[in-house]
């Protein structure tokens, strides 16, 4: 007989166990307490948001399906029931794990607050259940500006530079940089609804990683917010936009702008991995994309670093025709390497 739970505070060693064994060793949720309670912790209930499969007679875990709800981060956010995915995983050496991956989600789904789910960085294997149970799976695109000064770059490979700056309308908005997000009133455009203490919460008070958080202002009405981490890496550096709340449409092009921060930052480029709005808006921002079998590539990968384009796929239920996704959705953006 198999029993699925959420994981109780008194399971936590069994469940790092079960990810030290079976998905990997030395994983960030296991050498940092501190980043596990942050991203999973359920402090409404009392436990880990985790569900976990297991084995009555032998006590075993057969396998495991986190989960982090937007509420994580802003208990007001209840009611929308917005869920991401995180690491789903079943014990392959074991006879009694087969099928129970789709027990667990099966069991997602009947959580009193599950009504959206969204998953992206998915395996080939969720990607064909995804499909299976007509969800819908598609593909972030990478969005990028180079530094127009920068002559020696050790992070991206560049190769052909773009002339999509001049594509964009002129434009009256400046990036400002925002040091406190209180106080700050902004609405989304997008779903799932964020808010500024999502991003605080998530972000400002994230326990290992820096985050900058960039306002795209006309005078002093806001527009848009940036959450942006820079990399420092091989003496360069690099900015990535990990998330945005607001509405990015009918702005103009942000090009000079953002050579502005380039230079300041002394970053060779600047990429914002996006899905669900118009790829259109961001080229009027003054961002080119990268393309199959680009000559360019701006890596994804820097824990451990690697030089190559990589493709993010997603996965969702939601009918909104606003649904978004952003580099720090799911669990994307989290630490694989504690220094």
């Amino acid at each position: 007989m198999v029993k699925i739970d959420l994981c109780s505070i008194n399971e936590l060693p069994e469940l790092l166990e079960f990810i030290n064994l079976n998905w990997k060793k030395e994983h960030s949720l296991i050498t940092s307490r501190e980043l596990m309670n942050w991203q999973h912790f359920n402090k409404s209930l009392n436990c880990y948001n985790f569900l976990m499969a297991k084995d009555i007679d032998s006590n075993k875990i057969l396998g495991i399906l986190g989960f982090i709800p937007t509420w994580q981060f802003d208990e007001s956010l209840f009611e929308n029931g917005d869920i991401y995915g995180a690491i789903w995983k079943i014990d392959d050496n074991n006879p009694k794990a087969i099928g129970k991956g789709h027990s667990l989600f099966k069991e997602l789904q009947r959580l009193p607050y599950y009504k959206n789910f969204g998953a992206i960085g998915i395996s080939r294997d969720s990607i064909r259940y995804m499909r299976i149970i007509n969800y819908k799976v598609e593909k972030l695109i990478q969005y990028y500006i180079i530094n127009s000064t920068c002559t020696d770059f050790k992070i991206a490979e560049i190769q052909e530079f773009s002339e999509t700056d001049t594509n964009g309308s002129p434009c009256n908005y400046c990036l400002r940089i925002i040091e406190q997000l209180n106080n700050l009133e902004l609405e989304t455009a997008y779903k799932p609804i964020k808010t500024i203490k999502y991003l605080f919460n998530k972000y400002q008070q994230h326990p290992i990683y820096n985050y900058s958080f960039y306002g795209i202002f006309d005078n002093d009405s806001i527009k848009a917010l940036f959450v942006i981490r820079k990399i420092e890496l091989f003496n360069s550096s690099c900015l990535r936009i990990i998330d945005c709340i607001g509405d990015l449409s009918g702005i103009g092009s942000l090009y000079p702008e953002f050579q502005k921060l380039l230079k300041h930052e002394n970053a060779e480029y600047i990429d914002f991995y996006n899905y669900g709005i118009n790829p259109s808006v961001f080229q009027s921002l003054g961002f080119d994309f990268i393309r199959e079998d680009d000559k360019n590539i701006i890596p994804n990968y820097f824990e451990p670093f690697e030089k190559k384009n990589i493709t993010l796929e997603c996965a969702f239920n939601s009918t909104d025709p606003d649904y978004v996704f952003f580099k720090g959705d799911s669990d994307q953006d989290r630490p694989n390497l504690i220094r």
